[in-house]
């Protein structure tokens, strides 16, 4: 696919851009014209309608607060912010073939957009800690007729406007022009850029970039009076928002987590000795599909020694009779995942003891070496951050004390691989890997509340589950 060019360079920069700013500042939009466009659009956008437009607003109006906050101590003087937030851009697996478009949430997180090529511009003036000046604005992506022909139309500047609640909405295509303008209003005192990507955050973290933002922002910059120490990273603010979830998105979470559960009970039954994993991950996502939502994140099924590997994605191999298996899925609501993991024997039979020898107390059993055998037969932590990602708000550590609002997952898990033991293992535990997870808000009344209680926990009531459904699947 070819770049689309951007906008010919002019003897004065910014002058088109405010001329254009000008014209859609002074055109009124027409109600009737833009609840038409919705409606046309209806079958083709995920609207955010789940979570409203105000609290979109107000999300961006407490990220302003929060950089005037964090600058307050810096200088006591004014200050002047630019905050560029880039959705994602669509990956390719090969030519013409895009990978499923998952949307930076980051970016839906303060907009609600879920479509791709699109940029959030935050301009912020301070004076202390009040804020004097606060400007979003909203750059989305207007396709060719060709385009749209191949991939389908865009959401389109006066939906867009309507949807989020920013007037200053733009075509994408006028990006650079105005980063051009906008930076060189900075100069390099009392000035901040904020902008997560390679050249701000040095970081080993695995997460996408979106190369041609990224690419005109590291362009503007270089040509700008601005300097490193000028440069900060938004994604650490906007994570202490994320991390206290509002009544809205909590009813999107305990959504998620009840699709889950349904799904996950419909495929328990259909497992039986011999099954490939790739089946259950299939039949987990066929349930999910029929009930109108997605994956949060790929579905780990391992069977057998396989369960070892915490994180396995394969899902390439059969699980044997005297096995166990272990499924860690999330269904996607409106972007906000699940995660729920459960671990049984494929037969359907428990055989294994369920306490040590007799006279043996578990607590003195781990006493010897007990943090370093612990650390070994669960090298995860028990829990993390939940929301819109499934890793979420990763920049918030997890000795924070809970506050009401925050959602996490417990998961503890036991692991015995079958070779290379550390800790001495029973011959008949080895080779096992065990992870039991469910989700939970912690409430105002300082107490961990399950977000959804309907899927079986006990190993006698998943077993009751899968003798209840017995016979669905088939050996081929």
């Amino acid at each position: 696919m070819q770049k689309r060019p951007g906008p010919r360079d002019s003897a004065t920069p910014g002058v088109g851009f405010v001329a254009l700013v000008c014209r859609l500042l002074m055109k009124s939009l027409s109600l009737a014209r833009c609840f038409k466009v919705l409606k046309s659009f209806s079958q083709s956008f995920s609207s955010p309608a789940a979570i409203s437009r105000n609290e979109y607003g107000a999300r961006r109006s407490k990220l302003a607060e929060k950089i005037a906050q964090s600058c307050s101590s810096d200088r006591g003087s004014a200050s002047h912010h630019l905050v560029i937030i880039p959705a994602a851009e669509i990956q390719y697996s090969s030519i013409h073939v895009p990978y499923p478009f998952r949307q930076d949430s980051y970016f839906r997180y303060l907009t609600g957009i879920t479509e791709p090529d699109a940029v959030l511009s935050l301009e912020i003036a301070t004076k202390s800690s009040d804020i004097v000046h606060f400007t979003p604005r909203l750059f989305i992506e207007e396709r060719t007729s060709h385009d749209r022909l191949w991939d389908g139309p865009t959401m389109g500047v006066d939906v867009a406007a309507l949807t989020t609640g920013i007037q200053c909405t733009i075509p994408l295509k006028f990006f650079p022009e105005y980063l051009q303008m906008a930076m060189s209003d900075l100069s390099d005192s009392g000035c901040f850029f904020w902008f997560s990507t390679p050249f701000v955050v040095r970081s080993k973290a695995k997460a996408p970039v979106n190369r041609s933002i990224y690419s005109v922002v590291s362009d503007k910059f270089t040509g700008s009076r601005l300097v490193q120490s000028n440069l900060r990273n938004p994604n650490p603010l906007i994570d202490e928002l994320r991390l206290i979830k509002s009544q809205s998105e909590l009813l999107l979470m305990k959504r998620a987590v009840e699709l889950t559960s349904i799904a996950l009970k419909k495929t328990l039954p259909s497992a039986y000795p011999g099954i490939r994993e790739a089946e259950l991950a299939a039949r987990f996502e066929f349930e999910s599909t029929l009930m109108g939502c997605g994956l949060g994140y790929p579905a780990v099924v391992a069977g057998g020694n396989r369960a070892n590997i915490i994180h396995y994605l394969k899902n390439s191999e059969r699980v044997e009779d005297g096995e166990l298996v272990l499924m860690d899925v999330g269904c996607d609501v409106e972007g906000y995942t699940a995660d729920i993991s459960r671990t049984w024997p494929i037969n359907g039979a428990n055989r294994l003891p369920e306490s040590g020898p007799p006279g043996v107390e578990s607590p003195k059993a781990l006493r010897p070496n007990g943090q370093a055998v612990g650390s070994y037969i669960c090298p995860h932590h028990i829990g993390h951050y939940l929301g819109l990602d499934v890793h979420d708000t990763s920049s918030i550590s997890y000795s924070q004390r809970f506050e009401p609002g925050m959602v996490f997952p417990l998961e503890p898990g036991i692991y015995f691989p079958a070779e290379g033991a550390k800790v001495a293992v029973a011959k008949e535990f080895r080779g096992m890997g065990l992870r039991l997870e469910d989700d939970y808000v912690f409430t105002t009344d300082g107490k961990a509340e399950k977000l959804d209680d309907c899927m079986p926990f006990k190993a006698s009531d998943l077993e009751s589950l899968i003798r209840s459904h017995s016979g669905q699947g088939s050996a081929l």
